[in-house]
């Protein structure tokens, strides 16, 4: 797999660089665009920093999802950007996708329990991301629920599991607003709130 190295020195430049090289070609979930995948990984790191994150928490954010869609390994990321970032990747990567979905959610979930709070503010930024491009994709197609290897019930269901991980760990205004986004994903799909 290709490194780059980055002629700039900030660490959350150079994730982005190489979350982009590993990204390559990789699309997200979206009922009629086709967006490039890093347009996910770049927001997370933007909610973090306008969160008043440290940047090896920023290129964390940045780079969660390498291990999961990527197949890098902890120790690449280590290599590249120290063992910190690795940590906090690893502690908001799933189990391998070979893992059936609710396993997988399950083990992820009881993950963040144990996690350092650092992780908390990524996995908060990961899945407020995740719940406002579902928000938008549910107000422009009924469909947006078909994007999913789960029914909206266990989505919901899991997303609510991490509000209430994140709400005990982490006192930031992205949790409030990762709930407000979890009751307006509820109200358009069933009418109810949460």
């Amino acid at each position: 797999m290709p490194h780059i190295r980055s002629p700039y020195p900030s660490l959350p430049i150079r994730a982005l660089e190489q979350a982009a090289i590993w990204h390559d070609g990789q699309i997200r979930r979206h009922p009629e665009l086709k967006i490039p995948y890093i347009a996910h990984p770049a927001g997370v790191g933007l909610m973090l920093e306008r969160a008043g994150c440290d940047e090896e928490t920023i290129a964390a954010g940045i780079l969660h999802d390498v291990i999961e869609d990527c197949g890098v390994t902890a120790d690449e990321i280590m290599f590249l950007f120290g063992s910190r970032v690795a940590l906090l990747v690893k502690a908001v990567s799933e189990p391998a996708k070979t893992v059936p979905w609710r396993e997988r959610k399950a083990a992820y979930v009881a993950q963040l329990r144990a996690a350092p709070v650092e992780a908390i503010a990524i996995a908060t930024a990961d899945h407020l991301y995740n719940m406002n491009s579902l928000l938008t994709s549910l107000r422009a197609s009924s469909d947006a629920w078909n994007m999913f290897h789960s029914d909206k019930d266990e989505k919901i269901r899991v997303e609510k599991q991490v509000y209430e991980i994140a709400r005990t760990r982490w006192v930031h205004p992205l949790v409030e607003a990762f709930a407000s986004v979890i009751q307006e994903v509820v109200r358009l799909s069933s009418g109810k709130s949460l």
